[in-house]
């Protein structure tokens, strides 16, 4: 099978109608190879679009990026990691191919993700007194990192292991065959796909979880947290859980934080309309899709446009609300 990385001919050139009659036959080859081919030409189509439509001829602005970053962590292709890895790779190589400049783009897109024979790690992140950091994992997972914390992933097969030291919130990509463990001074938590907060302190830690269930382990005792509730492990305690009526209110970022996993829209809108306080009305058509997104000083038109996009829905932009629709 050829992948999408063994040189196909130039998507930029084939798009442009830029090609020679044989380089137009070795693409249409390479197309039907294997579908992930297919998928990845059709999100270099969506991001020339992207930038066509919103860019200035100069340059790619955040609102752009932000667009076409959460296009292509919600597209169908999206659904391969090995095919979300290389769209991201040629978005950069189109904006670049086109004379243009990205802004807001972090390095840790181009990270090579989803490869079986890659280990999970080792990697570390760490942040200072005053700063905050938003990485993307290996397996495709996003986590936004407090000031004065420190996370390493840990080379492990057939699970997923980080530890951690102070704060992190995260947005596990699901993978039913690999566990996604947080491990720490007080405890660990054990996930397979959601989205939650890990607070690490001096004589224990706090988990918040915003989306899916997490089972947290401190000892020899063991709980199951939901979407709504909070657990705490502080030593020589058995941890109990407790529904809280807005966990939003609780994770009182810098910047506040909007991370999104896999995350049916109506959440996604709930979490931006709280952020911004702003209110938004997603059609009950729309409410189940998931949208896969990391923003961090985007405005709030920028974060909906991009989700608009991403979630191929319409926005229609009121005094008072903000309604997405087919």
């Amino acid at each position: 099978m050829v992948g999408p990385d063994h040189s196909p001919p130039d998507l930029l050139q084939v798009i442009k109608g830029e090609v020679t009659p044989i380089e137009r036959q070795a693409f249409e080859a390479w197309i039907h190879a294997a579908p992930e081919n297919r998928a990845l030409y059709e999100q270099t189509r969506a991001v020339l679009a992207l930038i066509d439509e919103s860019a200035a001829p100069e340059r790619i602005g955040t609102r752009s990026w932000a667009a076409i970053k959460a296009h292509l962590s919600s597209g169908p292709a999206a659904q391969d990691p090995k095919v979300r890895s290389s769209a991201l790779r040629w978005a950069l190589r189109v904006a670049v191919a086109a004379g243009l400049t990205v802004l807001g783009f972090g390095l840790s897109e181009l990270r090579n993700r989803g490869d079986p024979e890659m280990s999970f790690g080792p990697e570390a992140f760490a942040t200072g007194r005053s700063e905050t950091a938003t990485v993307t994992l290996r397996d495709g997972s996003i986590v936004r990192l407090a000031p004065s914390s420190r996370l390493r992933t840990l080379p492990t097969h057939g699970e997923r292991r980080v530890w951690l030291d102070g704060r992190a919130f995260f947005a596990v990509a699901a993978d039913s065959s690999r566990p996604f463990i947080v491990e720490t001074r007080a405890g660990h938590a054990a996930v397979l796909g959601t989205r939650f907060e890990v607070r690490v302190e001096e004589h224990g830690l706090r988990l918040v979880v915003v989306q899916g269930r997490v089972a947290l382990s401190a000892g020899s005792r063991t709980v199951e947290v939901g979407a709504g509730e909070m657990s705490r492990a502080d030593r020589g305690v058995v941890p109990s859980v407790v529904k809280v009526e807005n966990v939003r209110a609780l994770l009182d970022w810098p910047g506040g934080v909007l991370v999104f996993q896999d995350t049916p829209l109506a959440d996604a809108a709930g979490d931006i309309g709280q952020h911004y306080r702003r209110k938004l009305i997603v059609d009950s058509s729309l409410a189940s899709r998931p949208i896969t997104a990391w923003f961090s000083d985007e405005t709030f038109e920028e974060v909906l446009t991009a989700i608009c996009r991403a979630a191929r829905a319409r926005c229609i932009w009121g005094e008072e609300k903000v309604t997405l629709e087919p």
